[in-house]
Order: C-alpha cells, then sequence, then structure tokens
C-alpha cells in the first residue's frame, strides 16, 4: 500500500511552495508511490502476473455517482455499492471473476448491462468493484477476466434458456 493521503498531500503543498527547486519531481514520485495498483501492463512490482488459464485480458474502467439509480440494459437501477458491469458482448447475466494482475486484487462481478461506449474499452465496473479492484485512483486498467456462470435471473434475454455465447457452439440447440 502507498502513502497516506496526508503525506502526499504534505508533499504536494511542498512542491507548490518548492517548485522551482525541484518540488515538482517530489510530487512526482510521491505520486508514484501512491497509485500502486493502475499499471496498466502489469509491469514492475512482484505482484504483476500474467493470464491464467480462461483468462481473458480487458480493458476496463469504472462508473458510479453519474450513473446511480439510472435504469441498466436488464432493466434493473443501478446501485454503484453492487458488484456489477457493463460489456457490449457478453450475455446479461454473466458472472466474471476479475483479477488486476498489477496488485493481485480480485473480485467477482455480475454482467448486467451494456458498455462501454469508449473506443478501447471492453469493459465498466461497478464503484465497488472498482474499489475492490484498486482502480478508482487511476481510472482505467488491464484487467484478466474469467466467466465463472451466470445468474438465472437473466435467462429471459437468451435464446431458448440458453446464453448465446453457448448457443452458437451447441449444434443441437435449434
Amino acid at each position: 500500500m502507498g502513502p497516506s493521503v496526508p503525506f502526499v498531500v504534505r508533499v504536494h503543498r511542498f512542491a507548490v511552495r518548492h517548485w522551482h527547486q525541484g518540488g515538482l519531481i517530489v510530487l512526482a514520485w510521491a505520486l508514484a508511490l501512491w497509485l500502486p495498483g493502475c499499471a496498466t501492463t502489469g509491469g514492475g512490482g512482484t505482484t504483476a502476473q500474467g493470464p491464467r488459464a480462461g483468462e481473458t485480458p480487458m480493458t476496463a474502467s469504472w462508473y458510479g455517482r453519474e450513473q446511480q439509480k439510472h435504469l441498466t440494459a436488464s432493466g434493473q437501477v443501478y446501485d454503484m455499492y453492487k458488484f456489477t458491469a457493463a460489456n457490449r458482448s457478453l450475455p446479461l447475466g454473466t458472472i466474471l471473476e476479475l483479477r488486476n494482475p498489477s496488485n493481485g486484487e480480485s473480485c467477482r462481478v455480475l454482467v448486467n448491462d451494456r458498455g462501454p461506449y469508449v473506443h478501447g474499452r471492453d469493459l465498466d465496473v461497478s464503484y465497488a468493484a472498482a474499489r475492490d479492484l484498486g482502480l478508482l485512483t487511476c481510472g482505467v486498467a488491464r484487467l484478466y477476466a474469467r466467466t465463472v456462470g451466470h445468474d438465472s435471473r437473466y435467462d429471459k434475454y437468451w435464446k431458448h434458456g440458453v446464453p448465446p455465447l453457448l448457443a452458437a457452439s451447441d449444434p443441437s440447440q435449434p
């Protein structure tokens, strides 16, 4: 874990007062210590790990207060304190296990919305998931995702009660 917030505030004040004497270098150093889990490539440190079997790399961002209480694509009201996610192509109701390789944190989320609609991003996670994964300070990070199941409450969105990705690969389904 990086330095405490009061430490960073003190360093920032020092940097502002002494910017002409190299204070900005001190500020950059303090921020580098304070933002450890935000590396998008997983470089540096001993916690960085590559993908494990069955994991898919995804670029993830998070959304919170601006969407709070708005309807999701599944018709549910968005709650930033629940472990949910938005993806453009995964079936609604998919349960993903997400892992941040730069800090080793992981959590499970339920896909109940569509998005993100920003180029280069694959997944939007709720505030709760972002907090547990260490994404709050950086906003965007490279995560590894693994499908671990589905929630049967979302079967109404699936043709013949079978998730679309499974239906496409199963020739016995009509």
